[in-house]
């Protein structure tokens, strides 16, 4: 009988901690959060090399060829599974345990020393934990972040000799940094301030606050500040700060309350050190209601000062806002700022008129110019106005506001947009840069300068931008979804299966997940795959008339021809007027192969300014469509190289 192969390997062992109890107090539940712990650590064995040889209930036993490998998936599911309970506030830990040595293949299984000698260092580990052999340890050491321990001899179970075993010192466990130990103090986040004012209808005061206050903060170049999007999550939120200041990733938190009754407000703010939930500063404003700016500026200064970060004369002059605003020009701006976050046709259309109240009120409002140049922009772009309308509406109200007051980065921002939507790329990329020059904090900003940087074909700098505003706003999902799709351009697989992963916490709902995951895989060719993942975006989302065009793209690529009629009929059934209907219908022509309809349908987008560049750059269309001189014509009408 032939000797079977021996090799040397590094030998994973994991274990749920408790499984079996609670198995017996939830049955259904426990075994489902089983397969969703399954899910979520597969991924890790594949992405550090390991192979899984299979479970034993809820444990894995899993096969590397580097014992470095084996360490470095072990420290990254255990991050994972803290930061999942910290989100989550579920019960589920992990054991991991990992030995090297020799193994012998017997079936579809191993057996061996290295199996043995793992299995039983596992339950050494402490829920959450790491434990490991000396022999892995010897190899390790110095190569790792993690601090590793001698947790000395330990005997175990029915091996003859004793072994030193050694303990990962994770940054949640005792010995070890907290998270927020580890993060930078000058990168800050803005809670939602709490409205205890009389009146619960003035909650948008508060809100309004907020947004500002963080705008006023974000003007410190020297400092960190989180998005509004991503600190607004934690809204009624009952996670103690530190809990908080991890997901977000800072180290500084700003809290605080707003009261308003008639014209006087009273705003409390304290600046908290995330690490120990100390309070580094706070204080008390008393003062009537148009004196809200300067509030703003006062804590803005006052939160550099805690920090020790030395303003500079522009910074300063950034921050400060107008105090001569009259409170009923404020309160519109405010209530308008609060609809604009709405998006639905009626909450755009009362921002707008919240914003002209507010300009009625004090002609010489700049902010409130900015915020009616937004309204009209999102207005113009989901179709519920004529864009020509829109785009000189909102241009004349840009140049007003700029006109009051030159260094309103959003201004520059949102003129930005009208200059892309005008195809005008030179000129708008000028008033990105110079947004993000009085703003580097301005997510939005980042996010909106990627986009442009992809239609015109610069995708390495459009993805510096996309991840720079998914450092400011970490929790967006939006931004997650446009990061994995602008990797993807990239071939940045790793990197798209992180956003993916963002995006199945941060949208339970599936509202972006299917759609990135379909875009991803029909970027590599796997259209059948991206097709299923499209449909199920389609049926999630039955407006987005992008999901449904690409998802005509790929049955055109896969030969069914019927399924891609099928959806040129249902694109073509949508209302005549419908903003943005040539332009995905030109994408459903080019799925059944009719060119000639696929350039008349790009060139009514081109004049209605519904053209996505970037799509027409990347959607994996047949490839014979981009040899077609009108092709390239498109691209050299706006200006840009195909």
């Amino acid at each position: 009988m032939p000797e079977r192969e021996r090799r040397l390997a590094a030998i994973m062992f994991t274990d749920l901690v408790g499984y079996s109890s609670l198995v017996q107090k939830d049955e259904s539940s426990t075994l489902q959060a089983l397969e969703q712990h399954r899910s979520l650590l597969r991924p890790h064995f594949a992405s550090h090399g390991g192979t899984e040889i299979k479970t034993i209930g809820d444990a894995f036993l899993v096969e590397f060829r580097s014992t470095l490998d084996a360490v470095l998936c072990a420290i990254a599911i255990q991050q994972v599974m803290h930061d999942r309970r910290v989100a989550r506030g579920d019960d589920l830990s992990l054991r991991i345990g990992i030995h090297v040595g020799d193994v012998v293949e017997s079936g579809n299984d191993i057996l061996g020393d290295a199996v043995n000698v793992a299995s039983r260092i596992e339950p050494l580990a402490e829920p959450g934990g790491i434990c490991i052999s000396s022999d892995v340890y010897n190899q390790i050491r110095n190569k790792v972040d993690t601090p590793f321990v001698s947790l000395g001899e330990k005997l175990l179970k029915n091996l003859n000799a004793p072994f030193v075993v050694y303990k990962a010192t994770m940054p949640w466990s005792e010995g070890g940094k907290s998270g927020a130990d580890q993060l930078d103090r000058k990168r800050i986040a803005v809670l939602p301030f709490s409205n205890i004012s009389p009146d619960p209808a003035d909650e948008y005061f508060a809100d309004g606050m907020t947004e500002e206050l963080t705008n006023a903060i974000s003007h410190n170049q020297q400092l960190k500040v989180i998005a509004r999007t991503t600190a607004g999550r934690f809204k009624g939120s009952t996670k103690s700060v530190s809990e908080m200041a991890r997901e977000m990733g800072v180290g500084s938190v700003l809290e605080g309350s707003v009261r308003k009754a008639g014209n006087r407000i009273r705003v409390t703010a304290q600046l908290i050190d995330a690490a120990t939930e100390e309070h580094v500063w706070s204080d008390n404003y008393d003062r009537q209601v148009d004196d809200v700016f300067t509030i703003q500026s006062e804590i803005a200064g006052s939160v550099s000062e805690a920090l020790r970060v030395r303003l500079v004369p522009k910074e300063m002059k950034s921050m400060a806002r107008s105090a001569t605003v009259s409170p009923s020009a404020l309160v519109r701006y405010l209530k308008g700022r609060a609809s604009l976050r709405g998006r639905s046709e009626e909450a755009l259309r009362e921002a707008k008129m919240q914003f002209e109240g507010a300009l009625e009120d004090d002609p010489e409002f700049a902010q409130a110019y900015t915020g009616l140049a937004d309204a009209l922009f999102l207005l113009g772009s989901l179709g519920h106005i004529p864009i020509e309308k829109a785009i000189g509406e909102g241009r004349a109200a840009l140049a007003k506001s700029l006109s009051l007051d030159e260094d309103l980065a959003e201004a520059h921002n949102t003129l930005a947009n009208f200059l892309m939507q005008d195809y005008k790329f030179a000129d708008a990329e000028t008033e990105f840069v110079k947004a993000l020059a009085l703003n580097q904090n301005y997510s939005l900003a980042h996010h909106w300068y990627c986009i442009l940087l992809m239609d015109m074909g610069r995708v390495g700098e459009g993805v510096e931008e996309i991840l720079r505003a998914e450092d400011l706003d970490p929790l967006s999902a939006p931004i997650a979804y446009n990061s994995a799709i602008s990797l993807s351009y990239l071939g940045d697989d790793a990197g798209c299966e992180a956003r993916v992963k963002k995006l199945l916490e941060l949208d339970p709902s599936g509202m972006y997940v299917d759609a990135a995951v379909g875009w991803v895989l029909g970027m590599k060719g796997d259209f059948r795959e991206g097709a299923k993942r499209l449909e199920s975006a389609v049926e999630k989302n039955p407006r987005r008339l992008d999901y449904l065009a690409q998802l005509g793209v790929y049955y055109g690529r896969l030969g069914e021809r019927d399924k891609a009629l099928k959806v040129l009929g249902d694109l073509a059934d949508e209302p005549g007027e419908f903003y943005g209907k040539p332009f995905h219908l030109a994408f459903a022509y080019a799925a059944v192969g009719d060119a000639d309809q696929v350039f008349a349908c790009l060139d009514r987008a081109f004049n209605e300014r519904s053209l996505e560049f970037r799509s027409l750059r990347f959607c994996p269309v047949d490839p014979d469509l981009r040899k077609d001189a009108r092709y390239v014509e498109v691209f050299r009408r706006a200006g840009l190289d195909p």
